[in-house]
């Protein structure tokens, strides 16, 4: 039997959002992350939903045999709750949430986790990620199609295949881990992984000595990297009973937030008040899946994907297969989504269809039903344009025109002949410097969450191209022919080797089962 000595930590980062989406739970027998996305839709409503419902599991002393069941049954309750909230509230439609749950029971550690939240375990002084990405970049690197370091940075890391978004097929990774005494076990939203090498992560586990201290450090790297997304993290140490100090748990991030009824310190100092949380009574919304594809495939930003054929194996936690209807999430702000992203409507039941409107009677004058029906199609067609007009104004891409890459405004088409969307800035970078992979990107159009968010897109890919022209050239000659012995004009004619990402490779250790049973 052990005790958990935990501490959390949340900041809104340096980026251009103006409250947190993410949310965070610490006590002696849950740590529990969530990171909501939607934007303006609700995604820090998402993320405080997920735990306020789940903190609940703090509260119990539970059975090795009975906590993972248990846990299941509760995520699955809290992404009821989202299906509720969202019936409730229809301008919250399409928020969803990442979330990693470890629930305490006896001497092991109950999990569950879904998104790209990562969970980490520091054991003997190596690092290990013992939950698996569910994102568009993992499954490139899955299918060989990317290695890891050519996914760190990749523009198109916020892109995510599975959360809580208030689908009953929303279903999360689990399994079961023994607590060993001295192990320390970090959680945290890609505020951290996305702009904080793992090298760098294990360094601040190993060397910082207190819970308080690493979750403090691990926010202030995050913010010196220039995160430009929330950051938060949970800090827990494996102890003996007796040892770890007594304290209440802790919550931070949009779940303290929106529980108090305001927004936070925005970093100015100024909280937004908003309405106090209250959570939706649990009912079914009238929701509808859209099948991919009769294949089981989606496109996305016009490659053509194949999703769900295998199960793919994670690092220490066994998942189950993608479902066949798979939906992406826009990571970030998440206020613009490309097609294949989404792909989930909403509409009436049987019971809840509105009533058609009452036939004119017999005698209505036939031109004046005319007129109104003109009249009500040429509304229709402005009021189509005009949201098509303001929704393309705040949509911005990075793409390629005559073989450059361009910051562009509105949607990568044309109809009719007629560009759907205007200059905004051109690069001296020619598509053609890319790597394969990252000149396709700009030819299908990498999606941008504002300017500045497609100003570091172009900054990344300058990078990638800059690398390319330095591997394509080699090592630079050693001399002319014939004079290499002459004295003091020889040099080394091998390049620097350069470190790749992620830590050490973690030596074997027991992992998690998937779904409670043995193998």
């Amino acid at each position: 039997m052990f005790d958990l000595h935990f501490a959390a930590r949340s900041d809104v980062g340096l980026g251009s959002k103006t409250r947190n989406e993410d949310s965070a739970y610490a006590g002696p027998n849950l740590l529990l992350l969530c990171d909501g996305m939607g934007g303006h839709a609700g995604g820090d409503t998402a993320s405080a939903i997920a735990v306020h419902h789940l903190s609940d599991l703090d509260h119990d002393v539970h059975r090795a045999d009975e906590a993972g069941e248990r846990l299941l049954h509760e995520v699955a309750a809290a992404n009821a709750k989202l299906r509720a909230f969202q019936a409730e509230h229809p301008e919250t439609e399409g928020m969803g949430t990442t979330c990693i749950a470890m629930v305490r029971c006896a001497s092991s550690l109950a999990i569950a986790h879904i998104g790209d939240s990562r969970a980490y375990r520091m054991q003997g002084g190596v690092l290990s990620q013992i939950t698996h990405d569910h994102s568009f970049l993992q499954l490139l690197i899955d299918e060989g199609h990317l290695t890891e370091e050519e996914a760190w940075g990749h523009p198109q890391r916020s892109l995510i295949t599975r959360v809580l978004s208030g689908r009953p097929e929303d279903e999360p990774d689990h399994g079961v881990m023994p607590l060993v005494q001295g192990d320390r076990y970090l959680l945290c939203s890609d505020g951290l992984s996305d702009y904080v090498r793992d090298e760098t992560i294990a360094q601040i586990l190993r060397e910082t000595p207190t819970p308080d201290e690493t979750a403090q450090a691990l926010i202030d790297v995050a913010r010196r990297a220039g995160t430009r997304d929330n950051v938060t993290v949970v800090v827990a140490d494996v102890v003996k009973p007796g040892v770890a100090p007594q304290r209440a748990p802790q919550t931070v991030g949009a779940a303290a937030d929106l529980r108090s009824g305001h927004e936070g310190d925005h970093g100015d100092g100024h909280a937004t008040e908003r309405p106090a949380f209250q959570e939706p009574q649990t009912q079914d919304a009238p929701t509808q899946t859209v099948p991919v594809a009769a294949d089981g495939s989606v496109t996305l930003n016009g490659q053509h994907l194949m999703i769900g054929q295998r199960a793919f194996e994670p690092r220490h936690i066994s998942r189950e297969n993608l479902a066949g209807s798979t939906r992406f999430h826009l990571g970030g702000d998440g206020e613009q989504a490309t097609e294949g992203e989404v792909i989930e409507i909403r509409g009436y039941g049987h019971g809840d269809r509105p009533e058609r409107p009452a036939r004119p009677e017999k005698g209505s004058h036939p031109v004046g039903r005319v007129i109104a029906w003109v009249v009500g199609v040429l509304a229709t067609l402005a009021l189509l344009v005009g949201g098509l007009w303001w929704w393309g104004d705040s949509n911005y891409f990075v793409g390629e025109r005559d073989g450059q890459v361009q910051i562009r405004r509105g949607f990568d088409v044309n109809l009719l002949g007629q560009e759907l969307s205007a200059l905004e800035e051109q690069t001296d970078l020619a598509v053609d410097d890319l790597p394969g992979f990252y000149a396709d990107s700009v030819r299908d159009a990498i999606p941008a969450d504002d300017m500045d968010d497609a100003r570091q897109t172009v900054t990344d890919l300058r990078e990638r191209a800059e690398r390319r022209r330095q591997e394509d050239s080699g090592p630079e000659p050693s001399g002319s022919s014939g004079s290499s012995g002459s004295s003091g004009t020889s040099s080394s004619s091998s390049p620097s080797s350069s470190s790749t990402s992620g830590s050490a490779s973690p030596s074997p250790s027991p992992s998690p089962t998937s779904g409670g049973s043995s193998s």
